[in-house]
């Protein structure tokens, strides 16, 4: 459906699909609301940047994929979808005069979730309305306003790993039992994070901080992480949490101003499992002796735009 236009007081005949009729796409239009869509099967609906104010009640009878991403919702009926245990997956990004996010609590069989650039604070988001939807393996936060994740926000167990990506928001501290959840990967990256504490990522598989304030790091607080990446966190200088992470296979320390003490001998003793390691575009002049010598496991080792273009890996 194309070129479609409608005022306030336009009204919509029912769209019937056909048994063979699956996806319906709006593009080029400029509509208020969605005309109510009737189907006898499971259906998927897109309508990208289509101007959108409004969703009526009982516009979705059976739909189990919503993409209403980039439109000028305000308005989401929470009995909008007639069947909501229907509803995998459910795209609202680029959607920030959408206030009211109650309605998201009858979507409990969610399967992805995407509230991006939403200019999201924290106050507005309703964290067990995710804790409820145990199926949920995908979570966008990315983009918004948040400045704070409260205690045992992800701290629902599930019986499979979930992503959250909580990329380029404001978070400042991130407090035991935040994510105390069978996280597969979390993405933190660009917020302005400068103190993690001990255990705080203990049931994640990937952590991204890169671009963060990282100065204060508890040795225990990635217990339990295969995947690091601290790239572009200039002001970390103790990394004693390395002695705890036997279960490490990457780490990206990049862009962290980072250089070798003559001491440092010892430095990746306790990463033996390590094997990829990114020490690029740092400030290192020198390698003490047998510094990598206890990465056996080592495919990767990125030591490129360093201040001493001598290296020697000894």
């Amino acid at each position: 459906m194309e070129n479609l236009r409608a005022t306030e007081n336009d009204d919509f005949d029912i769209i019937f699909g056909s048994g063979t009729t699956h996806i319906y796409e709006i593009a080029h239009s400029n509509i208020l609301t969605l005309p109510r869509i009737s189907n006898e099967y499971e259906i998927t609906v897109k309508a990208i940047g289509v101007h959108l104010e409004r969703i009526d009640n009982g516009t979705f009878e059976k739909i189990k994929d919503l993409d209403l991403s980039y439109n000028r919702l305000q308005v989401f009926s929470p009995f909008a979808v007639q069947q909501p245990e229907l509803l995998l997956h459910l795209k609202l990004k680029g959607n920030p005069s959408l206030k009211d996010l109650t309605f998201v609590r009858s979507f409990e069989a969610l399967e992805t979730l995407d509230l991006s650039e939403m200019e999201l604070e924290t106050e507005r988001i309703d964290f067990k309305a995710f804790a409820k939807m145990k199926g949920l393996r995908k979570l966008n936060l990315s983009r918004n306003r948040i400045a704070y994740l409260p205690a045992g926000a992800f701290a629902v167990r599930r019986k499979r790993w979930i992503s959250i990506d909580l990329s380029d928001n404001f978070i400042t501290q991130l407090a035991t039992g935040v994510f105390n959840n069978s996280i597969g990967l979390l993405d933190l990256s660009h917020n302005a994070v400068g103190v993690v504490e001990k255990k705080t990522f203990r049931n994640v598989n990937s952590v991204n901080l890169q671009n963060n304030s990282l100065q204060t790091v508890d040795a225990k607080a990635f217990e339990n992480v295969k995947h690091l990446n601290l790239a572009g966190n200039g002001m970390l200088k103790n990394f004693e949490f390395l002695h705890h992470l036997p279960m490490l296979t990457s780490l990206n320390m990049s862009r962290m101003s980072f250089r070798f003490l003559p001491t440092d001998k010892t430095f990746f003793a306790h990463v033996g499992n390590l094997n990829t390691l990114d020490l690029s575009n740092n400030l290192i002049d020198d390698l003490p002796l047998d510094v990598f010598a206890n990465l056996t496991r080592l495919i990767s080792l990125d030591l490129s735009n360093n201040t001493e273009s001598r290296l020697i890996y000894r």
